[in-house]
C-alpha cells in the first residue's frame, strides 16, 4: 500500500554522504508485490534522478517512479521487447535502458516521452562519460562484447574478449571493463570516445569497479568471489567477508561479492549474489547488515540516495531500503569563500608556491556560467619531458605531472567569484619554457589558452564564475 512508504528528502542528486553513517541505527523497509504496486519481486535496477525521483525497473517490463512517498508505474508507449534492465542518464538527463533485444529504450522524464534506438543484440550494462559517450556491453555469450554510442553512431570496440561481466567509467572518462579473462582499462581519447588500445590491469574477471576519494581502485571478482584493492600495480585480495552475508555456496560457506561502491569516508560497500544485504569494509574489519526475511536473494544493484538511505534491488525479495531512523538534515550551503590571499598583483610573488621567488602574471581572464567544469592540458610544442603542477585558488590540483601530446582531464569545482588557475614549472625540460595548451570544457563547449612558465615566472588564468 502506498501509505507504507515514507517520503525521503528530495534533493539534487549529488554526492551526498558528507559524514560517516552509523549503519547500526538504520532500519530495513521492504516493498514487494504484497504491499505496493510493484508487479514483480525481481528488482533489476535503481536510478537516482536529478529531478528528485528514484526510478526502479523490475522483471516483466516494470518501470516505477518513487517520489514524495508515492509509487507510480510508468508504462512505455512504444513497443518494447524483453526486459528494461540497467539504467543510465545521458547529458540531458534522459534515461537509457539496457537489456532489450535489438533496441535501446530511452525515456525523457521532463517530457514524459519514450524513444528507442536500434542495437544489434541484447545489451547488459551501459555507462555514459562526462562527454556524452555511452559504452555498452552485450549479454553474456554475444559475439561483440563492447560498443560505444556517440551522437547516435554505434561502433563496435571489443570483439576478442569473452563474456563482458562488468563496466565502470571513472570521473576522468577512462572505462574499466571486466571480462572473463581479466580486467581492462580503456582510456578515453580527446573526443570523449574510446579509440585508444586498452590496458590489461588484472587477470581477475571482475563484476564491478569503483574509485575511492584517494583514487584507489576497488573491484569485485567473478574469479575469486572476493573484494580486491589495487595498490600500485598489485592487487590485494580481501579473502574474508561479513559473516552475516555468508551462504553455503557449492558446499562452502563464503560470501559471493557482486557490486561495490565507496563512501566519502572511503568505507567500501558491497552486495552479494547469495544473501540479501549490505556489507561494509572500513579497511580493518567487516560489518554485515542482512535484509530480514530474505535469506537467499542476491542484490542485483544498490544506490545511495541523498537522504542517506541505501536502495537495494533484490533478485526475488522486492525492493529493500536501508533507511536511517533519524531524518537527514542536509548541511547548509557553505558561505562563499573570500578572495584567497594567494592572489597577488601581476609582477608580485605568491607565497604558497614551493619556490616563492617566482613572479606571477595573468595570461587571460575567462568567464564561465557553471561551477562544475573540466580543464584539459597537454604539451603545446615539441615533447621535451616538461613536468608541471597546477594550482587552483592556492591548492595544488595536479602534482609534478609529465605532460604529453594527449589531453589530461581534471574535473574541478569553482567557488563563486574569481578563481585563480596557475601553471607552475617543476622543470623546463630540454626546451624552456614550459608551454602547455589548456582548454576549459563547460557544458560541452571549449575555450582554449596557451600558458608559459619557467623557473622565474608563472602564468595564470583568472576564471570568473558568477553563481545564480
Amino acid at each position: 500500500m502506498l501509505s507504507l512508504l515514507r517520503p525521503f528528502l528530495l534533493l539534487v542528486f549529488v554526492a551526498p554522504l558528507l559524514h560517516a553513517q552509523d549503519f547500526s541505527t538504520y532500519k530495513w523497509e521492504i516493498y514487494d508485490t504484497s504491499n505496493s504496486i510493484l508487479t514483480s519481486q525481481f528488482i533489476v535496477d535503481i536510478l537516482a534522478h536529478p529531478n528528485g525521483t528514484m526510478y526502479v525497473t523490475t522483471g516483466n517490463l516494470g518501470f516505477f517512479a518513487f517520489r514524495d512517498g508515492e509509487i507510480k508505474e510508468i508504462k512505455p508507449d512504444i513497443p518494447v521487447n524483453h526486459w528494461l534492465m540497467r539504467m543510465e542518464l545521458d547529458l540531458q538527463n534522459r534515461i537509457y535502458f539496457a537489456g532489450n533485444q535489438g533496441q535501446l529504450v530511452i525515456y525523457d522524464p521532463a517530457k514524459n516521452k519514450w524513444d528507442k534506438r536500434d542495437f544489434p543484440v541484447q545489451s547488459l550494462y551501459l555507462e555514459c562519460n562526462h562527454k556524452g559517450t555511452f559504452l555498452l556491453t552485450t549479454h553474456i555469450g554475444s559475439e561483440v562484447q563492447l560498443y560505444q554510442l556517440k551522437d547516435d553512431e554505434l561502433t563496435p570496440i571489443e570483439q576478442k574478449r569473452e563474456d563482458a561481466l562488468g563496466l565502470y567509467i571513472a570521473d576522468n572518462g577512462d572505462a574499466y571493463v571486466g571480462f572473463r579473462d581479466g580486467a581492462y582499462r580503456y582510456p578515453m581519447d580527446d573526443e570523449g570516445t574510446y579509440t585508444l588500445p586498452p590496458e590489461k590491469i588484472a587477470d581477475l574477471g571482475c563484476y564491478d569497479f569503483v574509485f575511492d576519494s584517494r583514487q584507489t581502485l576497488w573491484a569485485s571478482s567473478y574469479s575469486t568471489l572476493h573484494l580486491h584493492e589495487r595498490r600500485g600495480e598489485n592487487w590485494i585480495e580481501h579473502v574474508n567477508g561479513p559473516r552475516e552475508l555468508y551462504y553455503d555456496w557449492n558446499g562452502t560457506y563464503k560470501y559471493v561479492i557482486h557490486h561495490v561502491d565507496a563512501l566519502p569516508d572511503d568505507r567500501i560497500l558491497i552486495s552479494t549474489q547469495a544473501t540479501g544485504g549490505l556489507g561494509v569494509w572500513d579497511g580493518t574489519k567487516w560489518e554485515g547488515y542482512p535484509i530480514p526475511g530474505i535469506p537467499f536473494s542476491g542484490v542485483t544493484r544498490f544506490v545511495v540516495a541523498p537522504d542517506r538511505s541505501i536502495w537495494m534491488a533484490t533478485g526475488n525479495g522486492g525492493l529493500a531500503i536501508f533507511r536511517p531512523t533519524e531524518p537527514f538534515e542536509p548541511e547548509p550551503d557553505p558561505e562563499p569563500l573570500p578572495t584567497p590571499i594567494a592572489w597577488v598583483p601581476d609582477g608580485d610573488t605568491a607565497t604558497y608556491l614551493p619556490d616563492q621567488g617566482r613572479t606571477v602574471y595573468t595570461q587571460s581572464v575567462v568567464k564561465v556560467k557553471t561551477g562544475q567544469i573540466v580543464i584539459e592540458v597537454k604539451d603545446h610544442q615539441q615533447l621535451d619531458n616538461d613536468t608541471i603542477s597546477l594550482y587552483l585558488n592556492g591548492e595544488r590540483i595536479l602534482s609534478a605531472f609529465g605532460i604529453t601530446k594527449s589531453f589530461h582531464s581534471i574535473p574541478i569545482t569553482l567557488q563563486p567569484g574569481t578563481n585563480e588557475l596557475l601553471l607552475f614549472a617543476e622543470n623546463v625540460g630540454t626546451i624552456p619554457p614550459n608551454t602547455i595548451f589548456l582548454r576549459i570544457e563547460e557544458l560541452g563547449m571549449y575555450q582554449g589558452f596557451f600558458l608559459n612558465s619557467d623557473l622565474e615566472r608563472c602564468e595564470r588564468l583568472l576564471i570568473e564564475y558568477e553563481a545564480e
